[in-house]
């Protein structure tokens, strides 16, 4: 699993100086690791996946799916496609619904089922992934 978050984690900031991303250990600890060539775990643990949760600005329930061909659904009415960039950023962009022509690149932590995704070190939501 990985984690990315700007220098929140205060062991980590000479890894977040560098670039890097965090990396659950196997004992349950944090490593840090280059973010480069890290993107494909990332998206093998969100594809297929339903983030429920809520959308921190307003309050609201919130509903995300990062379906495994790519495209992204939300209870909103919105649909688009999802990726992972190379700085292991996680990246949509709406192409129908209330948000179409929006696009985004957005840091985002995964701890066990926890997800909670970050716009300018604001988190904007928080949830957890299912099946």
């Amino acid at each position: 699993m990985y984690f990315r978050k700007s220098c929140i984690v205060t062991a980590t900031a000479l890894s977040c100086l560098a670039g890097g991303a965090l990396a659950q250990g196997t004992a349950g600890g944090y490593t840090a690791g280059a973010a480069t060539g890290e993107v494909s775990p990332l998206e093998a643990r969100l594809s297929g996946k339903v983030l429920v949760g809520t959308y921190t600005r307003d309050g609201s329930p919130y509903v995300l799916e990062f379906r495994s061909d790519k495209t992204l659904v939300d209870n909103r009415g919105g649909k688009g496609r999802w990726w992972i960039d190379d700085k292991g950023d996680y990246c949509r962009e709406w192409t129908s619904g209330p948000l179409a022509g929006n696009s985004g690149c957005y840091e985002i932590l995964v701890h066990g089922v926890r997800v909670a995704i970050y716009a300018d070190d604001t988190k904007v939501i928080d949830g957890e992934l299912m099946e």
